[in-house]
């Protein structure tokens, strides 16, 4: 499974999903991989034909990406060889599936939910694991509690719906406005 990654509209890098490594061509035309998309070896330009067909040829020295190995500048127009021509397909499996998905059991800072605050490049999306001994403990939170949950139910109900002391209707309780 290939991923096209657009760098510009019309430019592209190939990326092997399974392998996690772009597809690049040197400078003579020889086609290797690697764990960097390197500007110069790993861009190709996308143009698509007239007979809705593929083609992709380096942004660096215009050679086409063949199957085959045979190295051929491309030009508009010229005779193309099969090798060199790519039918696209839709994409049928989703992009989920392929990705490797973060446990959902991970830690959370909650000063900083989405790991926004952290820099660097060993930055990860897990959270720090803090010493929790100096500070004062709530004991509410002893078990897990969703936003859902009511601990009070004054707290979370101003207008006094969920817990009312009053009969709901004016016609049992006997008050009109």
């Amino acid at each position: 499974v290939i991923l096209l990654k657009a760098e510009t509209r019309d430019r592209i890098a190939i990326f092997g999903v399974k392998s996690n490594r772009f597809l690049c061509m040197d400078g003579e035309g020889s086609l290797f991989t690697s764990t960097v998309c390197n500007r110069d070896d790993c861009l190709f330009y996308h143009k698509l034909l007239e007979n809705h067909r593929d083609i992709y040829y380096s942004t660096k020295n215009g050679i086409l990406l063949n199957l085959d190995g045979k190295r051929q500048m491309y030009s508009a127009g010229q005779n193309l060889a099969q090798s060199s021509i790519f039918l696209s397909e839709k994409n049928t499996i989703p992009l989920e599936h392929l990705q490797h998905r973060e446990r959902r059991n991970r830690q959370v800072d909650p000063s900083d939910p989405l790991s926004a605050l952290r820099f660097g490049e060993d930055a990860d999306s897990r959270a720090v694991q803090e010493d929790d001994t100096d500070q004062d403990v709530d004991p509410s939170e002893d078990r897990n509690i969703s936003r859902e949950t009511l601990i009070l139910p004054s707290d979370d109900d101003p207008w006094d719906l969920i817990q009312s002391r009053n009969p709901s209707s004016p016609r049992i309780s006997g008050t009109v406005g």
